[in-house]
């Protein structure tokens, strides 16, 4: 990516607000690998983390790194070298009295984990909160941000297979000793909103749901409910159609995309399933042939991170303000908004199809 606009010599400083594994594991270490690269912008040469009793030696941050109890004031930072960047990474029943304490605190630059709120409520008092404040909100979604989603935008662009006619999205992966140590949750919260967040990115607003469906996971003669497999089908506002596919009791990771176009092509994309090795490829079905598998270094948890950087910055270009419009709260509103709409569903039905395919 290149053309970026020209921008001050600000120095980002990231606020790690929660350490846990999404801190820790994700952020910090997407942020690490940023340092490394060449960017608009720079990082400090510390960060802050925000988490009780936290200890910078035993948690091997940067030098020149703190910890907090709680945020400091944003005047704690001087404004005229640093721009301060608070990640919220807490869990999301926090998100939203956290993102009130930053903004309180002079903070105006928030990258928070999905999903940004618990409840559609929740996102509309945080819309009137931000636009209120004038604070710049931005939502983390990987595979909107992933290199894979950058090039089937540009297959798509061409023009060259005709439009899209319908997308499947499925991401399959183990999940037993989690769902069995956690009460309350639900298939849909765990990986479908991910896949939301990617059809909406490429197909558009959604003018109905045409079907939502939850198994129960069944492990150890019991059943864990509605957290076996399930899927939503989401009819767009132009026409095409998404099947959303997720099984927590599948035997192995995947992360795929087809797209089906109206010339009888398809498009088939997998996405990184881990950390291990961060490479996605995708190639180009028709009747007759398929074309070279295309394989791209892909780490968009960083691709991410490093864009809302830029935006923060100034120093974005064209494809930034493309793809950070599927990183606003009211396009994760939708999300949530119709991840409930989906559950209800769910809900008026038995769901116990638990030899189904």
């Amino acid at each position: 990516m290149d053309n970026y606009h020209t921008c001050p010599t600000r120095v980002v400083h990231p606020v790690i607000v929660g350490f846990g594994h999404a801190g820790r594991n994700l952020h910090l270490s997407s942020i690490n690998k940023i340092r490394k690269e060449n960017q608009p912008f720079g990082i400090s040469p510390g960060i802050s983390i925000v988490e009780n009793n936290a200890d910078v030696q035993a948690l091997s941050l940067p030098e020149n790194s703190q910890c907090f109890n709680a945020l400091p004031r944003i005047d704690f930072y001087d404004p005229e070298k640093f721009q301060p960047v608070v990640h919220i990474c807490s869990p999301p029943s926090s998100h939203l009295r956290l993102i009130k304490e930053a903004i309180a605190k002079g903070y105006h630059k928030i990258i928070v984990e999905k999903p940004v709120t618990e409840t559609v409520a929740e996102s509309n008092e945080l819309i009137r909160i931000k636009d209120e404040s004038r604070a710049e909100i931005l939502v983390v979604a990987n595979w909107v941000h992933s290199a894979l989603t950058a090039n089937i935008e540009q297959v798509v662009r061409t023009g060259k297979y005709g439009k899209i006619r319908k997308i499947e999205i499925v991401q399959n992966k183990p999940r037993f000793c989690i769902s069995k140590s956690r009460e309350n949750e639900h298939l849909f919260h765990i990986e479908i909103p991910h896949q939301i967040a990617l059809a909406l990115y490429l197909a558009g607003e959604v003018d109905n749901i045409a079907e939502a469906y939850a198994d129960h996971m069944q492990l150890d003669n019991s059943l864990i409910h509605q957290m076996g497999r399930g899927g939503i089908t989401l009819h767009h506002k132009n026409g095409i159609i998404s099947k959303l596919h997720s099984s927590l009791d599948h035997h192995s990771r995947e992360r795929w995309i087809r797209i089906s176009f109206d010339k009888g092509e398809e498009l088939v994309g997998y996405y990184p399933v881990s950390r291990d090795d961060g490479h996605s490829q995708y190639q180009i079905l028709s009747k007759n042939a398929c074309s070279p598998k295309e394989i791209l270094f892909d780490e968009p948890l960083t691709l991410c991170i490093a864009r809302f950087y830029r935006h923060f910055t100034g120093c974005g270009n064209v494809d930034d303000a493309r793809v950070i419009r599927g990183a606003s709260v009211v396009f994760h509103r939708n999300i949530i908004e119709l991840i409930e709409n989906a559950q209800t569903l769910t809900g008026s039905c038995t769901a116990l199809r638990l030899n189904a395919c």
